[in-house]
């Protein structure tokens, strides 16, 4: 027996003694919100190590090269538009505006239109342009205050 079918085993166990059926259903429903959530927060705390990892980087870089900081920052920031440019124009930004315009276009005809703004391919450009950029020293930006 897998641990999925375990888990669905002890969960289904756990609604059989749940004898108001609204709550069964409202249970039901919360799961799959339940575990996106839990799933968020972990790819949250994952893209957070890795920032920190590429800023340890530019700190080693900085404390025992200095000089090459001097090459570091525009290689890793070439590098960065190159990935954004070369892969997925819609990694672009923040991402903010491109998950409004898929909130706006949410309709069944529009889906082609959706997967171009977001989809697995921007999100990874996304990280991995966003880590070189912070690896090269530069910071996230967001209407002018510096992320942190």
């Amino acid at each position: 027996m897998t641990l999925i079918q375990k888990i669905k085993y002890q969960l289904k166990g756990y609604l059989n003694k749940i004898h108001n059926e609204k709550v069964k259903i409202n249970i039901l429903q919360a799961i799959p919100f339940w575990t996106a959530s839990i799933i968020t927060g972990l790819v949250a705390i994952l893209y957070a190590k890795l920032f920190a990892l590429a800023e340890r980087g530019t700190s080693y870089i900085l404390h025992y090269h200095q000089s090459l900081i001097f090459l570091l920052t525009p290689i890793c920031f070439m590098a960065s538009w190159w990935l954004v440019k070369r892969f997925s124009a819609y990694a672009r930004g923040s991402g903010i505006p491109q998950v409004m315009a898929a909130i706006e276009l949410s309709t069944p005809k529009k889906n082609v239109i959706i997967d171009k703004l977001l989809s697995v391919k921007v999100i990874f450009v996304k990280v991995l342009s966003s880590l070189i950029m912070v690896f090269g020293g530069g910071l996230l930006v967001e209407k002018g205050l510096p992320y942190k």
